[in-house]
Order: C-alpha cells, then structure tokens, then sequence
C-alpha cells in the first residue's frame, strides 16, 4: 500500500486540510487484521503545527504507528513546524510495535527541515520505550539511509536523534544514536545506519531485506 501526498497545515481558511485528521497526522492510526507493510512515499508536511493535548503523545505528522508487516518511508519531507508539551518525533510517532525480519523499519531519502520543540522529541521514532529491549535482542531490522535533519530537535524534558527518550537510553540504543548523529545533525548527509540481527551492532552498510 503506497500513498503520495501533501499535508498542508496552513491557517488559509480555503485550505480543505484543515481541521480534518490530515491536519493533526496523514496516518493516524496503525492498521490492524491482515499483515501489511506500509510504503508512505513523496509526502511533504508544510505548515505550523501546535499540540495542545498530552493524549497527543507519540505523535508524528507521518503516521502514528507502521502495521504489523513494517514500514518504509521514501522522499518523505517535514518542512512544518512542531511545538506541544508532548512526546514525539517528525517521521515515526510510537516505538516499533512490531520486530524481526518480517517486519523491517526503513527510512530512505527522508528530510527534516522544520524545528521542532516537544516534551521529549526525536527525529524517527517518537517513543523509547521497549527500544533498547529490542535493540539489545537483535530484533529491529532498521535501515536509515540518505537521510537530513536541517531543523532543531529540542526537547524540554530531553531530546535525541533516533528515538524521544522517554525511557532511558542503554548502551544499544547510545550505540545507534552515535552512529544516527553525523547524518541528522547534518555534518554527514548521505550515509547509512543499519540493524540488521546481528549481533546487535549499528552499521553503515544496508540490510538483506
């Protein structure tokens, strides 16, 4: 299942987007029933974006949270800005709910150019927590490849690239964060990070899918 599309958050009061579920996340809810993976490609988020609710948490403009079968997301760009007193990121909204090698997470071509001010804040997924568990057990089959941040992520409770650190980071999830920070933070824009279950270590080539 594949999506083209452009999310316009723009106060214009001819803008059909707003005020409808587009306004606040494209994807609003996971998919459920039968095993999908969700292709989200060419979508552009423009606009100022202002979260007012804390039951807005694990929030993205993207999609809140990939079906069973996984996720990836090509030439998707974040060019609104983001404020709340919640906890989120700009592409992915909750942790990876699903695992393993049938279930792969992948992040291609995709750019941040808005800034975003949240509780806790990220750039790919917007909740921490159960991350580490799943890093340190070899499970997330994760591919971050070509990838920019040209905004600010800040967060005024904490802030990190890979995921809004809700929970404490672990030695896995520093392990990935220290090899996501060149490529988001902008000094090194076209380069990898993978997991790929094995051995749990972050590296730069991409994974077997």
């Amino acid at each position: 299942m594949t999506f083209d599309h452009k999310v316009d958050n723009s106060p214009n009061e001819n803008n059909k987007e707003k005020g409808s579920a587009s306004f606040i996340t494209f994807m609003p809810t996971r998919m459920t029933g039968a095993a999908q993976h969700l292709t989200m490609k060419n979508i552009t988020v423009t606009g100022d974006i202002t979260l007012t609710g804390s039951d807005q948490s694990n929030y993205s403009p993207f999609i809140y949270a990939a079906p069973s079968a996984g996720l990836t997301m090509e030439n998707c760009t974040n060019d609104a800005k983001i404020t709340g007193s919640i906890y989120g990121s700009v592409f992915h909204g909750y942790y990876a709910l699903f695992v393993g090698e049938s279930a792969p997470y992948q992040f291609i071509n995709c750019v941040n150019n808005g800034d975003v001010t949240l509780l806790y804040a990220g750039i790919f997924f917007g909740n921490s927590s159960s991350l580490e568990g799943k890093v340190g057990r070899n499970e997330l089959y994760l591919t971050i490849a070509d990838c920019e941040n040209n905004g600010k992520i800040r967060g005024t409770a904490g802030a990190r690239y890979f995921a809004a650190p809700v929970s404490e980071f672990g030695s896995g999830m520093d392990a990935v964060e220290d090899m996501i920070k060149p490529l988001a933070g902008g000094e090194q824009s076209r380069d990898s990070v993978s997991l790929c279950n094995r051995a749990g270590s972050a590296r730069r080539e991409g994974c077997p899918l």
